[in-house]
């Protein structure tokens, strides 16, 4: 009684679908690397860099604002800083009021001052 030992099937089908599973891997692999090649980065980069630009200020911003809002709760919880915070803004605005717009002539210098800083940051008037 001999037996024949028959090849087994399923080690060749299982063989063939992983060298198939990974060619096809190591295509995506190769298509991906492609794709973010430093060439076409800099190429992506250099077209949009206004936008990207753009983008990446917006997030710094917002990132920042997260920061400034989580220091100004911490701040805001230790017990007599918060009020004393708020006597200091109540103080400033009084005295605001009373430099620059509680009398006429004081009122025209404040417009003076803020025309003079319009003028430097758009640049008209300057020669």
């Amino acid at each position: 009684m001999s037996q024949e030992v028959k090849p087994d099937k399923s080690k060749s089908v299982a063989e063939t679908e992983v060298s198939s599973g990974s060619t096809e891997l190591q295509e995506m692999l190769e298509q991906i690397t492609s794709v973010l090649s430093l060439d076409r980065l800099q190429e992506f980069f250099d077209r949009y860099k206004p936008i990207v630009l753009t983008v990446l200020f917006i997030l710094m911003g917002i990132f920042a604002l997260k920061v400034v809002f989580a220091i100004l709760e911490v701040v805001n919880q230790i017990p007599l800083l918060s009020p004393f915070f708020e006597l200091l803004g109540m103080t400033y605005a009084a005295w605001f009021v009373y430099r620059y717009i509680w009398k006429a002539e004081n009122r025209s210098e404040l417009r003076q001052y803020w025309d003079a800083i319009i003028e430097q940051v758009t640049g008209k008037g300057v020669a």
